[in-house]
């Protein structure tokens, strides 16, 4: 399946902006739909795809830096092609430390098929904590999230990143939860790329490109945009700090 995806972004002050993305279809099955054995996350994803233009997101995010440490970030509306909903995080990090500690809780509902306002009888709490540790390795990090996913199971994911010089970030996963311990490790790869590539201004917005990971309903976890390390970290960037590093100031 190919996406071209349309993402616009409106900030109203350091913390609060608002962001959408649509999605247009170019090409795939939009029959894919596997039979479902836990609760329906993900695996009726096509069902989105019965139009070929969608409004993907359409939610205000809040960002607060509460001390020199911590990081906080409340996000509300349309979370993703999915769900809707709120969605709630604290970032800690270590002075002088390649560690950080992170707190996301979610309060989901499903999003109707045709109706981008409407939403299905299926609502999900969903909730994660995370350590992140910067290898100090050619730009690797590692990450792990523990707690329970979309569907209602339980389990983890490692994440391996590698944080390339010029701003392009790549990253493998692996995810095995109590649904699917009987089964191979779900992966999943995703590239994102800095749009200050192709925009006339420097901007530490990214567009990234998902394959694997994000089908099925084991190990499913909200596709939230914005979280806050891969922002704490990028803040360090010297050719993005005009546009996102002052805030956290």
């Amino acid at each position: 399946m190919a996406v071209l995806n349309a993402f616009g972004k409106y900030t109203v002050s350091p913390s609060l902006s608002f962001v959408g993305v649509l999605d247009y279809l170019l090409a795939g099955d939009k029959n894919q739909d596997p039979a479902p054995v836990l609760p329906t996350a993900r695996s009726d994803n096509s069902s989105y795809d019965r139009s070929s233009v969608q409004l993907t997101q359409l939610a205000a995010v809040y960002q607060r830096k509460l001390s020199n440490t911590v990081y906080s970030r409340f996000s509300f509306g349309l979370l993703e092609r999915g769900y809707g909903g709120a969605s709630a995080e604290i970032l800690w990090t270590l002075n002088a430390s390649n560690f950080a500690f992170g707190l996301e809780v979610n309060e989901v509902k499903k999003r109707d098929y045709d109706d981008p306002f409407e939403f299905v009888d299926y609502t999900a709490t969903t909730g994660h904590g995370s350590v992140y540790w910067d290898t100090g390795y050619k730009g690797v990090s590692a990450q792990l999230d523990v707690g329970k996913y979309l569907a209602g199971d339980w389990g983890g994911t490692v994440t391996l990143s590698r944080y390339h010089a010029n701003g392009w970030d790549t990253s493998l996963s692996a995810t095995l939860t109590e649904a699917n311990k009987d089964e191979q490790l779900k992966l999943g790869l995703r590239v994102s790329i800095p749009l200050g590539w192709v925009a006339p201004t420097t901007t530490a917005q990214k567009s990234t490109l998902r394959l694997g990971g994000i089908s099925g309903d084991a190990g499913a976890r909200l596709n939230v945009s914005d979280r806050l390390y891969p922002k704490v970290r990028d803040a360090g960037d010297q050719r993005v700090y005009d546009s996102w590093g002052e805030f956290w100031k």
